[in-house]
């Protein structure tokens, strides 16, 4: 059975990504687990005894947010939550999580992240998507309503695709949803005969290899950017993009202007990440 892990802090924007994330778990028949790492106080001007109160305390305090956190969610829905506090730092916590055969996801909110914070410090989930290997399902904040309908897949022509894509299915299945992919034309000239006829094929080729039901396929003329995508999916009515990161010096240059991290970062649809 599927897993969906849903890191929080107690925060508003968490408890929107929890609300999502439950209903996911009916959408896709898995189970909800809210998972909080806390960093217990130690120092070295204390006793022993007085660093072994203080931590007691802090998980005693996590424990408490948790149990009103969880008692929250159930209030308005029916499936059965869990919650888990444990010392340490998010990224550890989320390391030693057993992933069997691939069915667990990530589910963390986004605080739509701008200037000196975009730059320089990003979000706790941008830093978790550049450094997890499971699935990241991220929400914006402000998603209401979340229902999973139609699924949106950039496209480049890569074999990776064809990897990404049959993952995506195999999560979210194909018989009741609608895939479409997209591909974005950046060259200076007009896309010709022969760019609508390769994305046609490609567009087959996956559809046969996947086993899709539902695929259309759109070229797009423009640059590629976050404003572009978020356009595409506002006139798509698209609930969730797929992302997938390939080069492992993805992340190398924080002041690289990536399409992923603004996607992530500021895009106005969730997005699930692969690796």
């Amino acid at each position: 059975m599927k897993q969906i892990i849903v890191p929080t802090d107690f925060s508003e924007n968490a408890f929107k990504a929890a609300i999502l994330a439950v209903s996911l778990a009916e959408d896709i028949n898995a189970t909800v687990s809210l998972l909080h790492a806390y960093q217990g106080f130690q120092s070295g001007f204390q006793s022993d005894k007085t660093n072994l109160e203080d931590e007691n305390r802090s998980r005693e305090e996590a424990e408490r947010e948790m149990d009103l956190f969880v008692k929250k969610l159930r209030e308005s829905n029916q499936i059965d939550i869990e919650g888990k506090c444990v010392e340490g730092t998010l990224l550890s916590a989320i390391e030693r999580i057993e992933d069997d055969q691939n069915k667990t996801i990530i589910v963390m909110g986004t605080t739509g992240a701008k200037g000196l914070k975009y730059h320089l410090i990003g979000s706790n989930t941008l830093y978790i998507a550049k450094r997890t290997d499971l699935p990241l399902f991220t929400v914006p904040f402000g998603t209401e309503h979340f229902k999973l309908k139609k699924i949106a897949v950039f496209t480049d022509y890569k074999e990776e695709d064809k990897k990404n894509l049959a993952n995506v299915i195999t999560i979210f299945g194909s018989s009741e949803l609608s895939y479409q992919l997209f591909h974005i034309h950046e060259s200076d000239t007009a896309p010709q005969k022969e760019d609508f006829e390769k994305l046609e094929k490609w567009a087959e080729e996956l559809k046969s290899i996947c086993g899709i039901k539902k695929l259309t396929f759109e070229l797009i003329e423009g640059k590629e950017n976050a404003a572009l995508v978020d356009e595409i999916v506002e006139r798509g009515d698209i609930d969730l993009l797929t992302l997938t990161m390939l080069e492992q010096n993805f992340w190398d240059n924080l002041f690289e202007k990536s399409l992923a991290k603004a996607i992530i970062l500021q895009g106005k649809a969730p997005v699930f990440i692969q690796h």
